[in-house]
């Protein structure tokens, strides 16, 4: 007999991570769900322009090297 904690439980067919709707637990680790994917993309694109326009600013209120 194998003692309940070692025992296999077959992983459920959508487990939501965090009760997130955009992560699943699969195996071997975390998915994106379609929704997810589909938001990608855009959110790549949001997260450079705004990463360009932080180091645009900061380079200008940076004090002159010595």
């Amino acid at each position: 007999m194998i003692p309940h904690a070692f025992a296999f439980t077959p992983p459920a067919r959508h487990c939501h991570l965090f009760s997130d709707p955009l992560l699943t637990r699969g195996r071997g680790g975390v998915r994106l769900m379609p929704g997810a994917e589909a938001l990608r993309g855009p959110l790549k694109t949001l997260l450079a322009v705004v990463a360009g326009a932080m180091h645009r600013r900061l380079s200008q209120t940076a004090p002159p090297r010595l």
